[in-house]
């Protein structure tokens, strides 16, 4: 389903993709139309800028999701234990699977209720999380929660530019979707044109 519906008019962020064989010429056409595309990681920026798509690392949405957090009335202690999502599990900690037939039954919006709850679950009730799983890994951190990110394969092509990040590279990369995304959407908001939002994203990443 790619190019998107005819009706949509997209904000490319976090973009992802790693195979040559989805980007057709329409979608090549329809990227450089909507352009820049913000993208994910470096394997997808450099796929792009390989053929005349103008992108650039935007880094993962997931890295926002402290914006939809309130503050925890209470920490767990020292003595909570340790949240193993998808690693051999710890003497000092609790199982957790992120990968479950459930997710093809339940709709979208039950699904990101799902999601909340668990990220809910980790901050409320564990002192840390150990994972294998980027997408927990980026939004636990996000929330504030030490993470020990332990992917099975540090070369995947979609981790380019996501792991070893310091807690500086990290806050940059979260502050800048959040600063791009909320004047492009005070733009929308606000009643601007069409041409006007996407003049005003291409200033707001021409440096990128």
């Amino acid at each position: 389903a790619f190019p998107l519906h005819r009706n949509l008019r997209p904000i490319f962020v976090s973009f992802h993709c790693n195979k040559r064989e989805m980007l057709t010429p329409e979608a090549i056409e329809y990227l450089r139309r909507y352009g820049p595309v913000g993208c994910r990681d470096w394997t997808t920026v450099d796929l792009l800028l390989s053929i005349d798509v103008p992108a650039f690392l935007s880094g993962c949405l997931t890295t926002t999701l402290d914006t939809v957090f309130p503050d925890l009335a209470a920490s767990p202690g020292a003595d909570a234990p340790v949240a193993y999502v998808d690693v051999p599990l710890g003497d000092d900690g609790v199982a957790f699977e992120h990968e479950s037939e459930e997710v093809r039954r339940r709709s979208f919006v039950e699904n990101i209720y799902a999601s909340l709850d668990l990220l809910e679950r980790y901050r409320g009730e564990h002192r840390a999380v150990v994972t294998s799983r980027l997408h927990c890994y980026l939004p636990v951190r996000s929330i504030g929660m030490d993470v020990d990110f332990r992917p099975k394969n540090r070369s995947d092509v979609r981790f380019d530019g996501l792991i070893d990040l310091s807690d500086a590279e990290f806050a940059g990369m979260r502050d800048g979707l959040l600063d791009k995304l909320e004047r492009v959407f005070g733009a929308i908001f606000g009643g601007r044109s069409e041409d006007e939002v996407y003049a005003l994203w291409r200033e707001l990443t021409a440096a990128e």
